[in-house]
């Protein structure tokens, strides 16, 4: 029976963890404590070749020690031009954007570890180094009567995520995860990292977040 709802969960999409019911925030009890969190500056550089999927059939909590221990859902694009990338701001906001992948990365970086969790599958642990999402959210000006976002990837995925997770100082996006730019499998160029919440919403290729 785990073996079955394992096949069900991989074959759901790349956010599968949110795949049976809605995406929701993890309950207190639920959400482990941080590892670390601290602002950094760094430097982007070419993707190299993607790595094998490294999943497992356990559910059992997992502290990385390298990459290919991260569980994998879905799958990825084939490939993705990152000359020809751009990540769209819009809806209401004062100035829409459409940022290419170096313009992402100029932005003040956070490198963090939160848990990523997939309620009743797994729990891995991983650093990952990225973008304020605030920062980006406020060069757009989001305006003041708005309440929500929907986050979509290159893959036509969406979800809608409350303001107030978008504009934490938590929230980021990821370009590299323990130290390695980002892999196409865990979500090149750009993941969303939303600490304290499921994996289901660490939307993988992002492509635009519209404000309404």
């Amino acid at each position: 029976m785990v073996i079955v709802w394992l096949l069900a969960l991989v074959a759901l999409g790349p956010n599968a963890c949110g795949a049976f019911g809605q995406p929701r925030a993890l309950s207190p009890a639920e959400v482990p404590t941080p590892q670390v969190t601290l602002v950094v500056q760094a430097t982007a550089q070419a993707p190299g070749t993607p790595r094998g999927d490294g999943a497992s059939s356990d559910a059992t909590k997992t502290s990385l020690y390298s990459i290919e221990d991260l569980h994998i859902t879905g799958t990825p694009p084939e490939a993705v031009d990152i000359a020809a990338y751009r990540l769209q701001i819009d809806g209401r906001v004062a100035t829409p954007l459409s940022l290419t992948y170096d313009e992402v990365l100029a932005y003040p970086q956070i490198t963090a570890a939160p848990h990523l969790i997939c309620p009743g599958f797994w729990d891995d642990l991983a650093e990952w180094t990225g973008p304020s999402l605030a920062a980006i959210m406020a060069r757009a000006g989001v305006s003041a009567d708005a309440t929500e976002v929907i986050v979509s990837s290159l893959d036509g995925y969406s979800i809608t995520l409350p303001l107030a997770a978008v504009m934490s100082p938590d929230t980021f996006l990821a370009y590299k995860v323990d130290g390695q730019v980002l892999p196409l499998e865990h979500g090149y160029p750009l993941r969303l990292v939303v600490p304290n919440m499921e994996g289901g919403k660490w939307v993988k290729w992002l492509a635009e977040i519209y404000v309404r």
